[in-house]
């Protein structure tokens, strides 16, 4: 799945050919809320025609072709797969260097490098994308750890490189080269997640928060700005068990159940969250600001001892909050449709060397098929509260 725009357009032209106002109404019925529909779906089909991937017929529908299914492209953002992870850094390029630990058991090394040329008037080039280490910094405080008391074998080890032009991610076998700053640090995360969970049945990733009690989950996918990350933290200062901020990975503990794999990052907060979590949180008022996209956060490290144990649950519910200060509280169960279509638009992405990525697919919408999926609007904690434990 290339993007969520993309994974709709496929699934809804797998069924028949469909003309552009068929098909952006389909759109927009499953996906209200995604951005910029019309100039993105003619940006989308004409890339798809000039690489073969459609035909147009006669009367002016668009059909798929059978080249679609062999094509072979790098995952989204992505320019150029490295043949190796071998990177020419010096100690002098290394920014900073820390240690993570996501399952409980093992540590990851990640180091953060930056790579500038000088010019010919003698002055260093800009960094592709400034703000990138800074923000990973931060967000990875939440599952970062000490170094080790003594040097040790590195089981896992992660190398991200900042230079003029791009950034290049390296694990021991695999490399990739990445001009789209915003996938360069989902790249990162879903490395981290697949170095930790390798052995734990991992199938795919979702952007997406998981809290819980007493070890049942409740997933809550969205997009930026929903009101996730602030929902989230105003949710473990009552209690909640946390597994994810924002990305978090999911595998099948039966046929028709999952559960979260933790990714405990730094709770990534918005200007306007602040004083509404101060009364919970009184070291926000102290946390740095980190800048990027130009956008503010504040990333408030949780507790290691009371979240930092491993736990597995049931996933009991999937839930795609919506903040809206003029709405009244609500609870809507989804249609299956609905619920890929709303997965898709807040991000989901499927193992991306995995030996069998139609079986994860397969296993994924069995399991939609069955889990109970709701769309929440809610304007105050306490609604939600009352909501999602209704669900456990």
């Amino acid at each position: 799945m290339v993007n969520a725009l993309g994974s709709m357009l496929f699934l809804l032209l797998a069924d028949q050919p469909l003309s552009f106002a068929k098909l952006s109404d389909n759109v927009n019925q499953l996906a209200p809320h995604l951005p910029k529909l019309n100039s993105h779906l003619t940006f989308c089909l004409e890339q798809w025609l000039q690489r073969g991937w459609l035909q147009l017929t006669a009367d002016g529908r668009y059909l798929l072709s059978d080249d679609i299914t062999v094509t072979q492209s790098l995952p989204r953002g992505v320019v150029q797969q490295l043949p190796t992870a071998k990177q020419r850094v010096s100690n002098a390029q290394l920014v900073k260097r820390i240690w993570v630990n996501l399952n409980g058991q093992d540590v990851i090394t990640v180091a953060f490098y930056q790579v500038l040329h000088q010019h010919q008037h003698e002055q260093f080039q800009q960094p592709f994308c400034p703000e990138a280490i800074p923000r990973l910094l931060a967000v990875l405080q939440g599952v970062s750890v000490a170094a080790p008391a003594k040097p040790v074998a590195e089981k896992f080890a992660l190398s991200f490189v900042v230079n003029e032009d791009y950034v290049a991610i390296f694990t021991d076998n695999v490399g990739y080269q990445i001009t789209d700053e915003s996938y360069a640090l989902s790249m990162l995360a879903t490395l981290l997640l697949r170095l930790s969970y390798a052995d734990a049945g991992m199938l795919l990733s979702a952007h997406a928060a998981a809290v819980g009690k007493a070890g049942t989950q409740i997933l809550l996918p969205a997009n930026s700005g929903s009101g996730k990350s602030t929902l989230t933290a105003e949710l473990l200062a009552q209690g909640w068990e946390y597994y994810g901020d924002d990305v978090v990975a999911l595998a099948a503990i039966g046929e028709q159940t999952m559960q979260t794999l933790p990714f405990r990052t730094a709770v990534g907060l918005k200007p306007g969250s602040w004083p509404l979590l101060t009364g919970h949180y009184p070291i926000i008022p102290s946390l740095a600001v980190t800048e990027y996209a130009g956008k503010q956060a504040k990333f408030l490290p949780l507790s290691q001892s009371a979240t930092s144990s491993w736990k597995t649950g049931r996933i009991a519910a999937v839930v795609f909050p919506r903040f809206s200060l003029v709405s009244t509280p609500s609870l809507r169960p989804l249609a299956l449709r609905e619920t890929i279509a709303m997965f898709l638009v807040s991000g989901v992405s499927f193992m991306q060397h995995s030996s069998d990525k139609t079986a994860n697919l397969t296993q994924w919408l069995a399991w939609l098929q069955h889990a109970p999926c709701y769309e929440m609007v809610f304007n105050n904690s306490a609604s939600v509260q009352q909501m999602l434990e209704t669900l456990l």
